[in-house]
């Protein structure tokens, strides 16, 4: 049967249809937390370090002192004030379980409410809310105060602003004729705007202010990507084929006239007869440094795992407990 050397993390997924270790007897040497189904009384068992202890519980017996320990945690004298009763446990459904808040003696419509003291059961008027951002002393500003606020900041120092995507299904699909200086868009449909050749990726930047009358196309400029250490390729090449540098200088590169298939081996072969257990699989890539994998040869094609066994530099031999059917599974070597 398969053999894990390592821990299996199942990354908190159910592990299903498992069957636990059959055995009529105890397993000997055992380790600490080593389950298996004792067969002869028909019990499961789990190692404690110690002794093998009965998953069932039959036979067990507990003193008054244990379920006062299980009640209150550890101490055997039951501590009232640690059995955490509620509302629902005494039948006063309608009473709540929580403190509850009291407001100021004032309060100011609109404002943010702050804490009173620690206890958690009383509040302050609070904050004002900003929505002009002129400064007011101890009041909060809304997000856009904050924007509207930067944003004027940004246009009256002629900074750059990023006023979205310029092209089919952008923020934009021609450039406005009412700007700023600074106001910046990505082109993500390569074209000509303001007279000016783009590429996917390039920004084009407004360099003047216009409300709308007087617009030049040298009112943008044009940021272009991947100029600096650009790499370029042949005028053609073969779809599909894998690429190589062309010289030493890293900005060249030409068609290899390879693709993926000139270099990996790969054999398949679907087995199954449901009689046999055990197949040879003749693969002749005259190597055992190969990966192996099975999985259904119809839909769902999920993969399974077997016995797999590396025969020869030229065959492997892959088992299973149970004969599969006619054609079940696909075994695939790569080499």
């Amino acid at each position: 049967m398969p053999k894990f050397l390592v821990p299996i993390d199942l990354n908190k997924n159910e592990l299903q249809n498992y069957v636990v270790q059959n055995l009529a007897a105890a397993p000997s040497s055992p380790k600490k937390g080593q389950t298996y189904f004792n067969t002869t009384d028909n019990r499961k068992y789990t190692w404690n370090g110690t002794e093998w202890i009965a998953n069932d519980g039959l036979g067990a017996t507990m003193t008054g002192d244990d379920i006062v320990v299980a009640i209150n945690g550890s101490s055997s004298v039951i501590d009232f004030d640690n059995l955490n009763v509620n509302k629902s446990d005494i039948g006063l459904g309608n009473v709540t379980n929580d403190a509850q808040i009291k407001k100021s003696v004032s309060s100011v419509d609109g404002n943010i409410p702050t804490w009173n003291g620690s206890t958690g059961d009383s509040l302050n008027s609070g904050y004002s809310v900003e929505t002009t951002l002129t400064g007011s002393t101890g009041a909060i500003p809304r997000a856009d105060a904050v924007k509207s606020y930067i944003d004027n900041v940004l246009s009256a120092n002629d900074a750059m602003i990023f006023k979205g995507t310029l092209g089919t299904s952008g923020t934009i699909t021609a450039l406005p004729t009412t700007y700023q200086t600074g106001w910046t868009y990505k082109v993500i449909t390569a074209g000509t705007y303001a007279n000016k050749a783009c590429e996917v990726g390039d920004l084009i930047i407004a360099i003047v202010d216009r409300t709308g009358t007087g617009n030049l196309d040298s009112d943008w400029t044009v940021v272009q990507t991947n100029i600096d250490g650009a790499v370029t390729g042949p005028s053609s090449a073969t779809d599909g084929n894998l690429v190589v540098f062309d010289g030493p200088t890293g900005k060249l590169i030409k068609d290899s006239t390879y693709n993926l298939s000139s270099f990996t081996r790969k054999y398949s072969q679907a087995i199954g007869n449901g009689t046999n257990t055990s197949f040879v699989i003749t693969h002749n890539l005259n190597s055992r440094a190969v990966t192996v994998s099975i999985a259904e040869t119809s839909s769902p094609y999920e993969v399974v795992y077997a016995l797999i066994e590396l025969t020869s530099v030229n065959s492997i031999t892959v088992s299973f407990a149970e004969a599969p059917t006619s054609n079940q599974y696909t075994v695939t070597v790569i080499g």
